[in-house]
């Protein structure tokens, strides 16, 4: 559907936390674990939505970038579905499915459930929902969960229309998508 029924444009809407500090370091989370090229705008859809978002709220990606360089890297693979970066200083970054960073977060169970529920309700919504979190390099059995980022792909125009049209004909109208 990406391109085709969308526009092409993955956008932020929102990033969902428990507190400021969380927030903070979720946007370095979503800078530093992240694969785009911030000078050309060259990459995946969602990591340039991801940086174009830190943007907006003040953050130089480069800059970021320069204060927690890379040491390495496990890049996103659909068989774990999460990448993890582990910059200078022994930090540990995460972006991934929220169902399996959530499950892997050192929260409690009526937290874990909370942070599901936000979860479904984004994708309930529309929205394609990324979970970030960090961790150190020796304990990534004490995963924090820092929050998750609320992204939209906008259909195209002349999609509504077509949707409806296809209804009004008497098709049932799926979507089926990688998501």
């Amino acid at each position: 559907k990406t391109g085709t029924l969308t526009e092409p444009r993955m956008a932020v809407q929102d990033v969902v936390t428990d507190d400021e500090r969380a927030r903070a370091e979720a946007l370095v989370a979503m800078i530093v674990c992240n694969d785009a090229d911030d000078g050309s705008d060259a990459g995946d859809p969602l990591e340039l939505a991801l940086i174009a978002y830190a943007r907006r709220t003040g953050l130089d990606p480069a800059a970021v970038r320069a204060r927690h360089p890379r040491v390495a890297a496990i890049p996103f693979d659909s068989a774990w579905r999460y990448m993890r970066v582990t910059v200078a200083g022994g930090r540990v970054y995460w972006k991934g499915a929220p169902e399996v960073l959530i499950e892997r977060a050192d929260l409690e169970d009526d937290v874990h459930a909370r942070w599901h529920d936000r979860a479904a309700s984004a994708a309930a919504n529309g929205q394609r929902v990324i979970a970030l979190g960090t961790s150190t390099a020796d304990r990534d059995d004490e995963f924090e969960l820092l929050g998750l980022a609320l992204l939209l792909d906008p259909p195209r125009p002349e999609v509504p229309a077509a949707v409806t049209e296809a209804r009004d004909a008497g098709v049932r109208v799926i979507m089926i998508t990688g998501d």
